[in-house]
């Protein structure tokens, strides 16, 4: 094969290739209000709703699936401390996690309770409350290596809200053997509870490997009987009922974003929004397949 022919024939493979990821693969413009975004969930499968970090206003940001601005909703008497994700139950409500825990020193920790219909409908909506504290925290803050009730992640299920700590713990040498995530379970209803560790009952051998930073879990969502778990670098897809230690079906990234949120649709989309870094970009809303069915 002559050389010019050579490269025309990898051009028009690469574009074939291309043209097959993005089907798979794409990536939007997120507005600059949602600089910092943290958490995301699906409504059906055309409307996406967004928070951002903590410092921001307490708004629901309403967006299209491919990132555009539809509506904005304040959640009145509620401030941001350190919103972290989001989740839905079935029975049309949205959770706002003010759970970001960086000093492990709150006392303050709490899950905001919202209607969907009350926020799609309304410029402003109002919450209740549930208050929460981690059954096994006995300082606040603990000693340096016992600090692990930082969390950043969020689902539903089964009446219960389901937490994962983000597990800086990896940084930590007096810790190296107790490096996994930990899944807490809290009531759905308003008032206060305790948060019951339960990682061995709900996910066996749910355990990240020892890679630092890259294993930082960022956020969560559940559908259809499995977890799916963000971290800096990967996804990472669980079976909830499993008896077996498994191992996870994983999903690599290759290009560094700082990845803060993500979502599943009931159609099989993943959902996941890159806040905006002065050296990474953002922000973005990535869409794409992870064969997690």
């Amino acid at each position: 094969m002559q050389r010019g022919h050579f490269f025309i024939l990898l051009f028009l493979l690469s574009f074939k290739l291309n043209g097959q990821t993005g089907r798979r693969h794409e990536k939007f413009r997120l507005p600059p209000e949602l600089k910092e975004i943290s958490g995301l969930t699906v409504l059906g499968d055309t409307l996406l709703v967004a928070i951002n970090d903590g410092g921001n206003s307490p708004e629901l940001f309403f967006l299209s699936t491919k990132g555009i601005l539809v509506k904005r909703t304040r959640v009145v008497g509620a401030e941001n401390t350190d919103w972290e994700d989001l989740a839905k139950d079935n029975r049309g409500n949205l959770y706002i996690a003010d759970v970001g825990n960086n000093l492990n020193n709150r006392r303050d920790l709490h899950i905001l309770k919202v209607s969907i219909s009350a926020a799609l409908k309304q410029d402003s909506v109002v919450a209740t409350k549930i208050e929460y504290f981690y059954s096994d925290q006995k300082a606040f803050p603990p000693p340096k290596e016992e600090r692990r009730f930082n969390c950043e992640a969020l689902f539903w299920l089964n009446d219960s809200l389901f937490l994962i700590t983000k597990n800086e713990s990896v940084f930590s040498r007096a810790q190296r053997r107790d490096r996994s995530p930990r899944i807490y379970a809290v009531s759905d209803q308003p008032g206060t509870h305790q948060a019951i560790l339960t990682r061995e009952n709900l996910l066996k051998g749910f355990r990240f490997n020892r890679r630092g930073i890259s294993e930082l879990v960022t956020g969560s969502d559940y559908r259809n009987g499995r977890i799916t778990v963000l971290t800096y670098f990967k996804i990472l897809c669980f079976d909830v009922w499993s008896s077996e230690v498994q191992k996870p079906k994983v999903k690599l990234f290759f290009r560094v974003l700082q990845r803060e949120a993500i979502a599943i649709s009931e159609s099989g989309w993943v959902y996941i929004g890159a806040e905006y870094h002065r050296l990474l970009g953002g922000p973005v809303l990535i869409k794409k397949r992870i064969h997690a069915d």
